[in-house]
């Protein structure tokens, strides 16, 4: 259908399809987790990142990024909870008030090992691909936010951000 309208008309090039076409696989791939929206990879992964609603996991496919689940909601379910501490977990919430509390109960839980932060004034669900991938690479691990830090990221201390190791990747991307 794609290839019909678009060249038929001449309104698409090869790549506009290949993005377009490469989106649509990766957003049929949102599963669930425990009844929580999730990317496919998230039950395998040895590392998952909480987002905070289904539109952030759609965001995270379309950047390529597979293990993310959903919060849904202002509290975090145990599901969730149990999940976090069997794997390597990186927080990824909106820098605003819900995000931050969400993210201190984590932190309270012990629940959460990285915290990533979305530009201010800015949601995960907003964000660029080479913003979704700047905002991870950038996690700082829990230990380096302090308590009174809204956004989850000290302003003094900015620390090169942990490599992950080959046991614990810390996104999960594919092909389409």
């Amino acid at each position: 259908e794609l290839l019909h309208e678009g060249f038929g008309e001449g309104l698409l090039d090869a790549e506009e399809i290949l993005h377009e076409v490469e989106e649509a696989v990766r957003i049929e791939q949102i599963t669930e987790f425990a009844g929580y929206p999730a990317g496919p990879n998230v039950a395998d992964s040895e590392a998952v990142i909480l987002v905070e609603g289904r539109a952030d996991v759609l965001q995270l496919l379309r950047s390529g990024v597979k293990n993310a689940v959903a919060v849904e909601g202002t509290d975090v379910p145990e599901e969730l909870i149990e999940l976090t501490r069997r794997r390597t977990t990186t927080v990824f919430f909106d820098g605003d008030r819900g995000g931050e509390l969400l993210r201190r109960e984590l932190a309270q839980r012990g629940a959460a090992d990285y915290i990533a932060r979305t530009p201010e004034g800015r949601s995960v669900e907003d964000l660029s691909r080479k913003e979704v991938h700047d905002a991870l690479r950038h996690k700082l691990p829990v230990e380096m936010a302090g308590p009174d830090d809204p956004a989850g990221q000290t302003e003094q201390v900015q620390p090169e951000p942990a490599a992950p190791t080959p046991d614990t990747p810390a996104v999960e991307t594919g092909t389409a």
